[in-house]
């Protein structure tokens, strides 16, 4: 998230931020936990116009905070106390992922 504000103009990424603080009930993005950064890179794949109406995203962006929330789906069901299976498949996933991020 940070690094999608930082690309921004100024007068983009003041404007992004407000909204952010508004809909995350917060008045510091340094503050926030892992579990909220992640709820908010879903918010801005889902909802295109959260940032603001003359906000923009780019694809690239949007295509790295997807991968990020799949990585981070995979990797959480790879540490749960599943069956055996389930683990290994999800390793499988965030090999995928990461792979495909680190191309990034």
């Amino acid at each position: 998230m940070f690094f999608l504000l930082a690309r921004m103009p100024e007068q983009m990424r003041a404007l992004s931020q407000d909204m952010i603080y508004s809909k995350m009930g917060r008045s510091n993005l340094g503050g926030m936990y892992l579990r909220e950064v992640l709820r908010l890179g879903a918010m801005v794949v889902a909802l295109p116009g959260l940032l603001g109406k003359n906000v923009s995203v780019k694809g690239g962006a949007i295509v790295m905070l997807q991968l990020s929330q799949f990585l981070n789906a995979a990797w959480r069901r790879d540490i749960s106390n599943q069956p055996a299976a389930e683990p290994e498949s999800a390793a499988v996933a965030l090999q995928l992922a990461s792979a495909v991020l680190a191309l990034m």
